[in-house]
């Protein structure tokens, strides 16, 4: 465990962490992998989700925003650990092109995004706002920058961030948000 899967998917995300069978799986979408190194920041990025859904015991909420910010927050973390020494803006899209600016908007409007974020963390639509196929002003995912400052934010190691329960996790990233 886990398993990984090799699909054709929607582009809309780059792999999907469930159940084949009783066992936890990694869906990987084949178009995210884009370049070599791309795709061992991506690989390690979604079996830390796997990993960590093992360690919870459960599947976690794919609906809580706080939760996924922790849970994108964390895989980051891992990913920059595993997979060291990559350029910033491949521990967010795995080696794609046309997303430059992606960085810079992200970094420029941090303030804006975080405060709407946290105006916006029980409304039912944030995760797929900032985590799936919508859109802040034109720009899609900033979600995944967020998580990353947010648990960077938190000044945790990786294995105590691992550690954290899917209420401690969410309590953090509200608490980090002043929620």
């Amino acid at each position: 465990s886990p398993l990984h899967v090799l699909m054709v998917g929607t582009f809309t995300t780059n792999a999907a962490v469930g159940r084949l069978n009783d066992d936890i799986a990694v869906f990987h979408c084949l178009e995210w992998f884009q370049t070599a190194d791309g795709e061992r920041v991506l690989v390690a990025h979604e079996t830390t989700h796997a990993w960590h859904e093992l360690a919870l015991g459960a599947a976690p909420p794919g609906d809580d925003a706080a939760w996924m910010a922790f849970a994108e927050g964390l895989a980051i973390a891992a990913s920059r650990a595993l997979v060291p020494g990559r350029p910033e803006l491949e521990y967010f899209w795995y080696g794609h092109g046309d997303v430059e600016h992606w960085l810079g908007f992200c970094q420029d409007n941090h303030d804006r995004l975080m405060d709407h974020f946290a105006a916006s963390i029980d409304v039912p639509e944030t995760v797929e706002t900032y985590f799936g196929g919508g859109m802040i002003e034109g720009q899609w995912r900033v979600g995944f920058y967020l998580a990353d400052e947010l648990v960077k934010g938190l000044g945790m190691s990786l294995p105590a961030l691992a550690a954290m329960t899917v209420d401690e996790g969410r309590a953090a990233i509200r608490t980090a948000l002043g929620r």
